[in-house]
């Protein structure tokens, strides 16, 4: 089987979901999986994983724009703490 490509909300790069960070908004809020194999319903957003990006994606808000809501700085705190353990 063929491996699942996705593209990041910011550059909009196209890779295997697995190079990516991995936004789900689902019901009651938000949640950050870094790849992760649970399956979770809700709508996804990708993100890679270098820290240009995720500036840009904050400064322009393409995250919360893909996703529809407003994200909290606590999630952006979250995903900035994944990028600095890669």
């Amino acid at each position: 089987m063929t491996e699942a490509i996705r593209c990041c909300a910011n550059c909009k790069k196209l890779a295997a979901r697995n190079i990516f960070i991995r936004l789900i908004h689902i019901k009651n809020g938000i949640v950050l999986v870094k790849q992760s194999k649970k399956h979770l319903h809700g709508r996804s957003v990708y993100l890679c994983k270098n820290k240009n990006c995720f500036s840009e994606a904050k400064k322009y808000r393409r995250l919360e724009k893909a996703l529809k809501i407003s994200i909290p700085k606590v999630i952006w705190l979250q995903i900035e703490n994944t990028l600095k353990k890669e």
